[in-house]
This record gives structure tokens, sequence and C-alpha cells, in this order.
């Protein structure tokens, strides 16, 4: 019951554990990144009315994972709008930096594309994989590194996408090695 002796709405189940943001930039190194680890944070959040945008920093061309022919940029650029907007986002800005190449760039380079987003959006906060990148993929820290930079720019929060070390150790032992995650005791802040 409230002060006024109504009773009031329970939070959504998805709210309880997402912050109060209303808009929500996403920021990945490739397309697939956000519907890998962060489908179900963008589809909760944009269930929860929350305007979601997603900033792919590379066309994802430099993959050996597709298989399917036709030109792998133009194939992957119509995946990533669709899988986003399956998820509930808003808009996808789709850049072409070099896909295996983030880490190799300036930090300025991938900053302003990050910066150019945040401009265009005006998100509450970001949300990205976690400082490990998740699977170590050299794109995925360079994505990450430079949207907490932005983010700290720019007082924003971020939530990252963590993977508890148990997790990672049991998707090993099931044969999907490559996983990097950090302790469940541990809280992680950027």
């Amino acid at each position: 019951m409230s002060a006024h002796g109504s009773m009031q709405e329970p939070a959504p189940a998805s709210r309880m554990a997402l912050p109060g943001w209303g808009r929500v930039l996403v920021v990945v190194a490739h397309p697939d990144d956000e519907s890998f680890g962060l489908g179900a944070v963008i589809s909760a959040f944009a269930a929860d009315d929350v305007v979601v945008d997603v900033l792919c920093l590379t066309r994802g061309e430099a993959s050996t994972l597709h298989g399917v022919e036709g030109d792998l940029a133009t194939i992957r650029e119509h995946e990533l709008r669709a899988a986003a907007d399956a998820l509930g986002a808003r808009g996808v800005d789709l850049r072409a930096l070099p896909d295996g190449g983030l880490a190799g760039l300036d930090h300025a380079i991938i900053d302003r594309e990050v910066e150019r987003a945040v401009a265009a959006t005006r998100p509450d906060g970001i949300l990205t994989f976690d400082t490990t990148g998740i699977s170590g993929h050299p794109d995925h820290v360079a994505a990450t590194d430079a949207a907490v930079r932005v983010a700290a720019r720019h007082g924003l929060g971020v939530l990252a996408w963590t993977l508890p070390e148990e997790i990672c150790a049991k998707l090993d032992d099931d044969g999907y090695a490559g996983f990097l995650g950090r302790p469940a005791s541990k809280s992680i802040s950027s």
C-alpha cells in the first residue's frame, strides 16, 4: 500500500534487475553480438518500453563462421537489422570499421564512432560486453573499452554482460571453449 492507501503495481520482472533507463545504446563490434548474450537484455528493455538503439562498429565481413554464398557484409547487415528488429530495438547504426582490426585502431577513432552514436541517441546508459569481451576477441574488447571511456566522459552508466567462471568451465566441459568469466562472488564496476 502506498502512503495514500492504494495498492501499487509491482515493477515488471525484467525491470527489477535492469537499470531504470529510458534510452539505451548497445555498443558491439560485430553483427550477431547484439543477439549473442545481449539479446535477452535488449528484449527485456524493449518490453519495458525502453528505447534501444544498436551501434555495431564493423560489418562483420571477416567472419569465418558463416559459410553462405554472397557478400558477407551485406548478408550480416541484413541479419543484424532483422535481429535488432525482432529484439525490439528502435534502430541500428552500422559502421564500417575493419572487422578483426578494431584493436589495432587508435582509440580516438573508435571513441569518435561511439561519441557520434551517443550524440544521436542521447542514451541514459550503455549496454555492452564486459571488459573481457566475453571471448577475449580483440574487437569485442576494443568495442567495450570505447563504450566505457565514452560513457565515463558523459556520466552514463554501463551495463555489461558478464559470465561467471563456473558457467565458462561448464561450457568448456561441453566443448564450447574460449569464454572468459569472472568470479561469481565479485561484482564488476567501471
